[in-house]
């Protein structure tokens, strides 16, 4: 599934002036540095179980020595004596051979180590996975923070215009001798105000570019000019849904599919069985071996010898290192399963603190939805008591700047219904590049 992931983010798109969530998704995970670490370690546990598993296995070895001693020794063992023909003796002697040694039985050792492996395997495969969504969930924000801020920005730019327009009628009606200047200043003041809040904006916006470019790969300069694709949920269900049913299928699924938790079970797997394999040390061990040797000299006179056997090894007394080896992967195995318990509870915490996110920015985005309605309304009727001389100046500055905050605050709460539903996808191990084409969609 990795494999097939990674290969479709080489995809690239076709409108290279439009940058998709679902595009800039699959240019983070093409490129992030986290991705390319995340596999290297699962190549990493991979090797390690061909080593755990090497064990079972004979050992075969090929050996030779050459030795120099001060005084003749003998050539070959000498295996029977006979007086008829003496064995030889030379001062530089030499041994070429094969040995081949077995474990036959290790007390499970060996199984235990390769079930460790195994498990820390499945933990590197489970940090990918993560690792993935971690990106795309980075990625998400990093574009809906873009998304808001050329939002506010445009929100902004349609307050200046709405000020601008009140300085200029405010100076024809000075001009005109039909207002006092304190009509001027105060709307070049809140004009000004105003240029200030957009100069913020394009700051805001300027970061959020570049934290986008950064997760991505891509250049800032294309991402400066890119057309972004407004984002809203599919399907708002879960975002207005407060029953204890709803919240139970997602703790449920947070405490079986959530990548820490997970992750955190696969590694206690592996701190038992590394436990097993170390009791299992304090066992006899025992050994098949065989050995072709072909001892000589320098000078030739090789004599062919094999030799065959099992042998029994157990340490007796090792000054405490052996139990100390034990206790202490007891300990470790006792703590990586505590791990797993805080690795839920996080989970757990993690998925009600999403879903009271979540569902305060729904409510939010529904009760802004209508102010902003009665804001625009607001704003509309003081311009016509402004006009009609029943209103004054300051009640439509001060209109229009509450609804210049209506509307920001509206932007905010809108991205942060989404997010909130992307990390809660993420909690419960379901954000993927697949599940975002299917919960998010193009906002018309």
């Amino acid at each position: 599934m990795i494999l097939a992931l990674l290969l479709g983010t080489l995809v690239a798109p076709q409108d290279t002036g439009r940058l998709s969530l679902h595009d800039a998704v699959a240019a983070a995970i093409g490129s992030y540095p986290a991705v390319a670490v995340a596999q290297a370690q699962v190549d990493q546990a991979e090797a390690n179980i061909g080593v755990a598993r090497a064990a079972l296995a004979p050992d075969v070895r090929l050996d030779a020595s050459l030795m120099r001693y001060q005084e003749p020794m003998i050539v070959y063992p000498l295996h029977s004596l006979n007086l008829i023909s003496p064995p030889v003796f030379d001062r530089t002697l030499v041994q070429p051979g094969v040995s081949v040694s077995y474990t036959l039985y290790d007390f499970g050792a060996r199984a235990a180590r390769i079930v460790a492996a195994g498990a820390q395997h499945d933990a590197a495969m489970t940090g990918v996975d993560a690792t993935v969504q971690q990106v795309v969930a980075r990625t998400a924000e990093a574009y809906l923070r873009v998304l808001a801020s050329r939002d506010r920005m445009a929100a902004g730019d349609q307050d200046v215009a709405a000020v601008r327009a009140e300085v200029d009628r405010a100076r024809k009606r000075f001009d005109a001798g039909k207002a006092a200047q304190v009509e001027v200043l105060r709307a070049e003041a809140e004009l000004q105000r105003a240029l200030a809040d957009d100069l913020t904006s394009v700051d805001d916006l300027d970061l959020a570019e570049r934290q986008l470019a950064l997760v991505t790969g891509l250049p800032v300069h294309s991402v400066h000019g890119a057309r972004l694709v407004a984002l809203r949920l599919t399907d708002a269900t879960l975002a207005a849904d407060t029953a204890d049913s709803g919240r139970a299928a997602l703790v449920a699924r947070a405490l079986s599919h959530n990548p820490d938790a997970v992750a955190a079970e696969d590694r206690a797997r592996a701190a038992r069985a590394t436990a097993s394999a170390a009791r299992a040390m304090a066992s006899p061990k025992i050994q098949a071996s065989g050995a072709y040797l072909s001892p000589g000299s320098i000078n030739g006179n090789f004599h062919p010898d094999w030799q065959v056997g099992v042998m029994m090894s157990y340490a007796l007394f090792t000054g405490g290192a052996t139990s100390s080896a034990v206790n202490a992967a007891d300990a470790i195995a006792r703590a990586a399963t505590q791990t797993v318990r805080l690795a839920q509870l996080t989970a757990v915490s993690a998925v009600d603190q999403a879903l009271a996110t979540l569902h305060d920015a729904h409510a939010r985005v529904s009760a802004l939805e209508s102010a902003e309605a009665r804001s625009a309304e607001v704003v509309r009727i003081e311009a016509l008591s402004r006009d009609v001389g029943e209103g004054t100046q300051t009640d439509y500055l001060t209109a229009t700047a509450d609804l210049l905050r209506t509307r920001v605050t509206l932007i905010d709460a809108r991205h942060a219904e989404v997010l909130a539903r992307i990390d809660l996808a993420a909690i419960t191990g379901e954000l993927s590049p697949e599940w975002l084409d299917r919960t998010v969609e193009p906002q018309p």
